[in-house]
C-alpha cells in the first residue's frame, strides 16, 4: 500500500480542497512543486461526487460519470495518453 502525503474534502457542492504535499501538482490548484499548509481549492469548478488519491496524484468522479485526475504523471496513472504531471484536473481517456 503506498502512502498519500496529502488530503483532501469533497464538499457538499462537489468542490474539493486539498493540502498538503504538493510537489507534483496533486492540490489540483494548478500549482506544482508548493507544499499547503492549509486547503486550497482544485481549480476549474468542477463538481465531484466521489474523490480518491494516491500516492502522488488524485482524482474526482463526476455524477456522469467523467473521471478527472491531477498529479504524478510519469507512469502514465492520469490516463490522459500522456506521461505529463499536472497540476490541475484533466479528463480520463474513455475507451476508443
Amino acid at each position: 500500500m503506498s502512502q498519500s502525503f496529502h488530503s483532501a474534502s469533497l464538499k457538499a457542492n462537489g468542490e474539493v480542497w486539498c493540502w498538503g504535499d504538493g510537489g507534483y501538482g496533486q492540490l489540483g490548484d494548478n500549482v506544482a512543486l508548493t507544499d499547503k499548509s492549509s486547503p486550497v481549492s482544485v481549480v476549474g469548478a468542477h463538481s465531484f461526487v466521489a474523490i480518491s488519491m494516491g500516492q502522488f496524484h488524485s482524482a474526482g468522479l463526476k455524477a456522469n460519470g467523467e473521471v478527472w485526475c491531477w498529479g504524478y504523471n510519469a507512469p502514465g496513472q492520469l490516463g490522459d495518453n500522456t506521461a505529463t504531471s499536472r497540476s490541475s484536473p484533466v479528463l480520463v481517456v474513455g475507451p476508443a
